[in-house]
């Protein structure tokens, strides 16, 4: 009975060993099939990894062999660049079943070819990247990693980073990765960048729709002028619906240097509410297309009804936190732009765009010459000790710091956007022409905002100042100029008449209108402006020292520089009427006109400028208009009154008592 029993449990034993050494002779079968099919997937238009030479041996309870790993740029790579990067594998595996893996592996890679000869040419040598993985019961692949210390110093540059190591798992559509370094050093041209404690950190649940988290972490950042503590980069996406959500988060707990000491600043960046399936599409087909360099007639259809889809539904974006803090106090911020549901099923960026935002620095933290700038040029408002902005746009309609402002001439951007973009999306459901695609609507960026710099007595930009352009959402880009509609001036100059008529009527719609015309004459180029402004700092400072000679001469090579400049040439039309050229300075100031209609900055010293020439009546018309595009009322009265009671030039008081009187009653009438 016992040699029975024996003999029973040997045969389980048996057949339990066979088994087990049946399963591990099926793993090795899919294991092997899994590398050829990696060998013979095609490499993507935008390049990637893909599997070569390789050779493999099977056993009955494991394998090892060897291959070769090439990562091609692919068609978005430059000239000369497309060479692919090779690494040697050489690989051993294990594929007894365990209770926690159905195989086990360890494997090393070295760079070969001629991406070993150039890592041996700087380094010395070229490291092996060394391994040890296993695929789990579950069938997730995951593979530990381990780097040397890298170290290269050589003609005045020097870079040398400790061991390192790290992971890969991947399973279905999850793909995680993690790297870690301890110190890395780069030294050279005078520069020192030390960096602690690096860690990177990829957490995909969907790596091919991007959903997940991902972050790079840095202790510490030593720099030449100071340092960094709690460097941090985070971002998540995720799906809420049949929509997705995306925040990238860059932080840094405290910055030192340069006199600064700052803490807890973050900044939270958002995109929310975009349909997955748009985005999952347009992201394929950018890159199996290679950036839209080329679709066929179904990619230019698929992209057409995705964009479609995408600003159909809506979204929204922007910067919801903005926080930071010092020792004088502290800055809290948001602004979001909104892309409405379309109405019809047509997008509209006219009638689905909104925007707003809001700025709040308390304490001491902006010094006090700066913040009284802010406020005196309308950009801000005083809030206790500190400042606050803030701005509202929707279907053309802005306010800034509360007041509001014409904003006709974005909106007419808007509207020859919507042209362009529905051009685009027909083109690309026709592909009639491809090219089309290859460059989508893309509007030129914002108009960079002028930072005046009062000339001493200048009228100051500050109460006058209420640039409607420069306040728009920051987000929304000023468009190209669109043709004007049927309109009664189409020279500067007779716009500019049209302006001082409507203002001796008081019709400020009328002004509103003609300057949104000026907004679609021809502008100047822009030119050197970082010369520009030495010389327009030189030519303030002239003016400082009461030497208009020099102050007109210097701001004429200014604005010559960069007649884009619109502070410069009112700086130099206030110069040249101080200097008794009242005649050089109205052509000067008219001609700023075209760059900016709405900046009272240059109203206010062409009224001067055509008072002194005698034009009385045309005087108080453009310090009219000026006063209409005012940021701040209350101080533009203000000056008028202190104006007219300091003034010795009797056409000058004459104006200014003039304006005092006409501001008092639109102040107090509230309008």
């Amino acid at each position: 009975m016992a040699n029975k029993t024996v003999f029973i449990a040997a045969g389980a034993v048996g057949l339990a060993a066979a088994g087990w050494l049946g399963a591990a002779v099926v793993v090795g079968q899919r294991a092997e099939s899994a590398l050829k099919e990696l060998q013979a997937a095609p490499t993507q238009p935008g390049g990637g990894l893909r599997i070569t030479r390789l050779s493999h041996e099977r056993g009955l309870i494991g394998s090892k062999g060897q291959l070769e790993l090439s990562f091609e740029p692919g068609c978005a790579a430059e000239a000369g660049a497309d060479e692919p990067v090779t690494m040697k594998v050489d690989y051993t595996m294990s594929h007894l079943v365990l209770p926690t893996s159905l195989t086990r592996f360890d494997w090393q890679a070295a760079p070969s070819g001629t991406s070993a000869d150039e890592l041996k040419a700087l380094f010395g040598s070229a490291s092996a990247l060394t391994g040890t993985g296993a695929v789990t019961l579950g069938g997730a692949l995951r593979t530990d990693m381990a780097l040397p210390e890298l170290s290269v110093s050589r003609a005045g540059e020097a870079m040398q980073m400790s061991p390192s190591k790290g992971f890969i798992t991947v399973k279905d559509k999850a793909f995680a990765f993690g790297w870690k370094v301890d110190r890395l050093v780069t030294r050279g041209n005078g520069e020192a960048v030390e960096m602690k404690d690096m860690a990177i950190d990829l957490d995909l649940k969907n790596r091919y729709l991007g959903t997940g988290t991902a972050s790079l972490t840095i202790g510490n950042v030593a720099i030449g002028i100071g340092s960094l503590e709690g460097v941090s980069f985070k971002s998540e996406a995720s799906e809420n619906g049949d929509r997705l959500d995306m925040t990238i988060t860059p932080s840094i707990k405290r910055l030192q240097g340069n006199g600064v000491d700052l803490s807890d600043l973050t900044m939270e960046l958002a995109a929310k509410g975009m349909d997955t399936r748009s985005v999952e599409t347009l992201t394929t087909v950018f890159q199996a297309t290679c950036g839209l360099q080329s679709m066929t007639a179904a990619e230019g259809k698929r992209m057409r009804d995705a964009a479609v889809t995408l600003l159909t539904r809506g979204f929204s974006m922007g910067i919801p936190k903005l926080a930071g803090k010092g020792a004088d106090g502290g800055i809290q911020g948001s602004m979001m732009v909104e892309l409405a549901p379309a109405k019809g099923g047509t997008p509209s960026l006219a009638e689905q765009l909104k925007s707003s935002g809001q700025l709040n620095l308390t304490g001491k933290l902006l010094p006090q010459d700066k913040r009284d700038m802010a406020i005196a040029m309308g950009f801000a408002v005083a809030q206790g000790d500190g400042l606050r902005a803030s701005y509202d746009y929707g279907v053309g309609l802005l306010k800034v710091n509360g007041r509001a402002l014409d904003a006709g001439s974005f909106q007419a951007g808007l509207k020859q956007a919507d042209m362009a973009l529905q051009t685009a999306l027909t083109q690309w459901g026709s592909m009639s022409n491809p090219a089309v695609a290859q460059a989508p609507v893309a509007a030129p960026a914002p108009a960079e905002p002028a930072m005046p710099a009062a000339p001493a007595e200048a009228p100051p930009p500050a109460p006058e100042a209420a640039p409607a352009q420069a306040l728009a959402p920051a987000t929304a880009p000023t468009m190209a100029p669109v043709a004007a509609p049927a309109a009664d001036c189409a020279a500067l100059g007779a716009c500019f008449q049209q302006s001082l008529a409507a203002a001796r009527r008081d019709d400020i719609d009328a002004v509103r209108r003609v300057a949104s015309r000026i907004d679609n004459l021809p502008k100047p180029d822009m030119g050197n402006r970082a010369v520009s402004r030495q010389l327009n700092t030189a030519g303030l400072d002239a003016l400082k020292r009461d030497d208009l000679a020099e102050a007109v001469a210097k701001l004429r090579l200014a604005l010559k520089e960069n007649p884009r400049d619109v502070e410069v040439a009112g700086n130099l039309g206030f110069a040249m009427a101080k200097a008794g050229l009242a005649a050089e300075a109205i052509d000067v100031l008219q001609t700023a006109l075209v760059l900016d209609p709405r900046r009272s900055s240059t109203w206010t010293p062409l009224a001067e400028a055509l008072a002194l020439s005698g034009r009385a009546d045309d005087a108080k018309a453009a310090l009219w208009v000026s006063f209409q595009w005012s940021g701040n009322r209350d101080k533009s009265l203000a000056y008028y009154e202190d104006r007219a009671a300091k003034e010795s030039r009797a056409p000058l008081q004459a104006l200014y008592s003039h304006m005092s009187r006409v501001a008092q009653q639109q102040v107090a009438a509230g309008r």
